[in-house]
C-alpha cells in the first residue's frame, strides 16, 4: 500500500484506484467539492468511494463515540484487522486520513507532500527516524534542527549550535525527541554537553505528558509529566534551562 500525505482538493490521480475511503476529512475541508471531483478522477470505472458524508456536528459526534467505545487495546486490534483486509485487498487504494498513526501503520511506503509538492518519501521506519522538514518532524513526533556540522560542533541554522556525539562535515539534520530535553530551573552541572536557557512559550496536554514548547537557540519541544510541570512551575514566560545529551541526537546528512 502507498499512503500520501497531500492536499486533498489538489488530487491529481487518474483512474487509478478501485475504492476511495475518506476517514473524518471532508468536514475540515474549505473545498469539499474539489475533493469529491478529485476523488471522481481518481476512481477507475465502477469504482467506489466511502465517505463520512455527516451533517454540520455528527462526525465528530460519531467520532468521539467510536473512540470513547474502544479502549487502546480495541482501536489496536481494529487497525490490525483493517491492515489485514488492505493486504488481501487485490486491488489498489487511496487511504485519506488526518492521523499519522494510521499512515505509519499501515502503509508499506510513504510519499509526503507538503504544499502540492513531495517533501520526502521511503519506508515509514525510515521517515520516522531520518524526516526531513519540520512539518514531517511534526507528524513523527520530533524535534528537527538544520545546521552546519565542523566535527562534533553544529552551528544552527537560526542560531544556537548543538555538540553530536559522532563527528560530521557539511550540512546536516539533527532530529531527537521531545522527551531527551531535560528541564531545569537553573543551569545544571553534569554528563549533558548541550545546555542552553530558554522561555516557555506554551504547553499542551499530549497522551501522559505535557508538551513543552520552548524559545531559546535553538527553539525545541520538550515532554515533560504533570509532576515536573507542578515542580518547576511551568507556565508562559517561565524561564529555565534546557538539557540534551549528544547522544541522543540523530544526524544525518541534509539533502
Amino acid at each position: 500500500m502507498d499512503a500520501r500525505v497531500g492536499d486533498g482538493a489538489r488530487l491529481e490521480f487518474r483512474a487509478e484506484f478501485d475504492a476511495v475511503f475518506s476517514n473524518a476529512m471532508l468536514h475540515w475541508i474549505r473545498d469539499p467539492d474539489a475533493v469529491i471531483e478529485g476523488v471522481w478522477r481518481a476512481l477507475k470505472p465502477g469504482g467506489r468511494f466511502v465517505g463520512e458524508m455527516g451533517g454540520a456536528g455528527n462526525v465528530e459526534h460519531i467520532k468521539n463515540a467510536l473512540i470513547a467505545a474502544l479502549d487502546a487495546g480495541t482501536r489496536a486490534h481494529v487497525r490490525s484487522e483493517l491492515g489485514h483486509h488492505l493486504r488481501e485487498y487485490q486491488g489498489r487504494t487511496l487511504l485519506v486520513t488526518h492521523d499519522p498513526l494510521d499512515a505509519m501503520v499501515l502503509a508499506d511506503r510513504l510519499v509526503i507532500l507538503e504544499g502540492g509538492h513531495v517533501v520526502q518519501q521511503g519506508a515509514p521506519s525510515q521517515v520516522a527516524r531520518q524526516p526531513r522538514t519540520p512539518y514531517v518532524a511534526q507528524l513523527v513526533g520530533l524535534n528537527l534542527r538544520r545546521g552546519v556540522a565542523d566535527g562534533n560542533r553544529v552551528r544552527l541554522d537560526g542560531g544556537g549550535h548543538l555538540i553530536i556525539a559522532e563527528p560530521a562535515v557539511g550540512p546536516v539534520h539533527l532530529a531527537f525527541p521531545p522527551s531527551a530535553v531535560g528541564l531545569f530551573p537553573s543551569e545544571p552541572a553534569g554528563s549533558p554537553r548541550n545546555t542552553w536557557p530558554v522561555t516557555v512559550a506554551g504547553l499542551e496536554r499530549h497522551a501522559h505528558t505535557v508538551r513543552v514548547r520552548l524559545d531559546g537557540s535553538p527553539p525545541v519541544l520538550a515532554d515533560v509529566t504533570t509532576a515536573v510541570v507542578a515542580e518547576l512551575h511551568l507556565e508562559p514566560g517561565a524561564r529555565l534551562w534546557a538539557t540534551l545529551k549528544a547522544t541522543e541526537i540523530q544526524t544525518y546528512p541534509a539533502g
